[in-house]
């Protein structure tokens, strides 16, 4: 069983989530309470052979970048994981923190499940993919679990939030062990992490990438289908 220790932070949790920038998210250190069962997953997704990935990126804005959104391809403990994360008990707690009702997660995890950077790999500044090509819901929040042990500093990899404008880089996020990050989905939530990183060559960058979804969203925050909407930095460089 997994514990996940939240039932007494989700009101304080909703504050920090609404009132953060440059927009709503918020960061939660060692989030699954069973720190041995996050190291066994931290070391079985190691295991998994490249060949097992659903695409491996390799152009301008996205290098080095596997996924694996197939369940029956994960690990045991990696499993139970997205099965906890795609759980009633997880999409309370996500409704508590977001004020978003309705919360839906997706089962096909497209564009979702482990993601893994390779050494020199980077991902350009973005906002995601806006309607699920399948259901027609539509994206709302996105939630990162971080995977990596001992990560150091320098190597980079950190996920980095844009202010709409691209004109400030607000936040920078290390990617260690049991973080999670929650963050809304709007063309103006801009993040990625654009810089190559410098692991060591048997080093790469873990981390499990679970969106939500409700039916309609405000019309405000309508605009027609897109994939990412990639963005430059001020000097001109993904």
């Amino acid at each position: 069983m997994i514990n996940l220790e939240i039932a007494n932070n989700s009101q304080n949790d909703q504050k920090k989530f609404l009132e953060a920038h440059p927009f709503d998210h918020i960061i939660l250190d060692n989030f699954i309470g069973d720190k041995n069962f996050m190291n066994d997953v931290a070391s079985e997704v190691k295991t998994i052979p490249n060949s097992d990935y659903d695409f491996n990126e390799h152009w301008e804005v996205q290098i080095k970048k596997r996924g694996l959104s197939d369940i029956n391809k994960l690990p045991d403990n990696t499993k139970k994981l997205v099965e906890f994360f795609q759980s009633p008990e997880m999409i309370q707690y996500l409704e508590s923190i977001t004020g978003i009702s309705g919360l839906l997660p997706d089962p096909e995890l497209l564009g979702g499940g482990l993601h893994k950077m390779e050494p020199g790999g980077h991902l350009a500044v973005h906002a995601d993919f806006n309607i699920h090509m399948n259901t027609g819901y539509h994206r709302r929040v996105n939630a990162l679990l971080y995977l990596n042990e001992n990560w150091e500093e320098e190597w980079g990899g950190h996920l980095e939030l844009w202010d709409s404008a691209m004109t400030r880089c607000w936040e920078k996020v290390m990617p260690i062990l049991n973080r999670l990050v929650v963050f809304r989905i709007t063309d103006d939530a801009l993040h990625g992490h654009p810089d190559p990183m410098t692991s060591p060559e048997a080093v790469s960058r873990y981390s499990l990438a679970f969106y939500y979804y409700t039916v309609d969203r405000p019309q405000e925050e309508k605009a027609p289908f897109h994939w990412a909407l990639w963005q430059r930095r001020p000097d001109g460089r993904y």
